[in-house]
């Protein structure tokens, strides 16, 4: 559906995209990486991986995710994509070389992995924006917007709220859970 989709914005753009990213998550980007690979579609477009939390890292990280013939699919349609993709993003280096060493991916990623922390810059001349300071009595909001699930680690946000707000008592922004799960004892306990 993703391929078939993109060859259809594709169309409608008329002509080639310049770079198409995909989560790594369920290996939504499979058929395309295929495509590309046998010359099908997509061969002046750079395919792009962005490491989020792929379900083989979960499952291997907390059995809160269950193995079975399904996520056994999604999991070998992910590691596929991470290893066809022409480019694999993720936000922190630990989090490239945990993927790239769970992957077995280490050597193969040599030079096709880039540390990037939103905001995304497509130019690399482009400056980023430098982080805004907070300072107590400012407005400024936090979300957590990841599942809530222990993988994801929303107590550890939920801690850091309650230290900041402590030190910073006159701060008037909101800290803000914004997500979902189905554990509803973890998500009582949290």
């Amino acid at each position: 559906v993703y391929f078939v989709g993109l060859l259809e914005a594709e169309r409608v753009a008329g002509g080639p995209f310049d770079v198409i990213e995909f989560p790594d998550i369920g290996g939504w980007g499979l058929a395309s990486v295929e495509a590309e690979r046998a010359g099908i579609a997509f061969t002046k477009t750079l395919l792009s991986a962005r490491l989020h939390s792929s379900v083989g890292m979960i499952i291997r990280n907390e059995r809160y995710e269950h193995s079975s013939i399904w996520n056994g699919i999604v999991v070998d349609a992910e590691r596929h994509l991470l290893k066809h993709a022409d480019v694999v993003v993720g936000h922190i280096g630990s989090i490239i070389k945990a993927n790239a060493e769970h992957y077995s991916f280490t050597e193969r990623w040599e030079g096709k992995t880039f540390e990037e922390f939103p905001p995304i810059m497509l130019e690399q001349h482009e400056e980023r924006p430098s982080p805004m300071p907070v300072a107590s009595g400012e407005e400024t909001d936090f979300i957590f917007s990841s599942r809530l699930q222990p993988f994801k680690r929303p107590d550890i946000f939920i801690r850091a709220a309650v230290v900041f707000l402590e030190t910073n008592p006159n701060h008037r922004g909101m800290f803000r859970v914004v997500s979902y799960g189905w554990d509803t004892e973890y998500i009582s306990w949290l």
